[in-house]
């Protein structure tokens, strides 16, 4: 059951070059919610707020160590709107179960081949 996370991890690159692991868990979700208020499936106000506190809650699983103001220092501003599709993506695949996603991450293709 527990394996389907894995292919809910996302990379993204950031200001420093760096390519970061994110992934929305309970725990991520509970923190994002402790900063923003109620957090409904992937329903976050926007903001530059939202977008630092989405990031931070997203990176803690595999980057524990970035703070939320390090996690706003990550952030490049010429890439904004493109940070947010990349979270905004992250926290939705927190709500598709993993069969819906493998489907999805392997198109159409792959269903027509399946079968006699």
């Amino acid at each position: 059951m527990l394996e389907g996370l894995r292919d809910k991890v996302h990379e993204i690159e950031l200001a420093d070059g760096k390519t970061y692991k994110v992934i929305f868990t309970m725990n991520a979700l509970c923190a994002l919610e402790e900063l923003l208020g109620t957090v409904e499936t992937g329903d976050i106000p926007p903001g530059y707020r939202s977008t630092r506190a989405m990031l931070w809650a997203g990176l803690r699983e595999y980057h524990p160590e970035i703070t939320l103001e390090g996690a706003g220092d990550l952030i490049p501003l010429p890439r904004l709107a493109e940070v947010n599709v990349a979270l905004s993506a992250a926290v939705m695949d927190a709500f598709t179960p993993p069969e819906n996603l493998k489907k999805e991450q392997e198109g159409p293709e792959a269903e027509s081949q399946t079968g006699p």
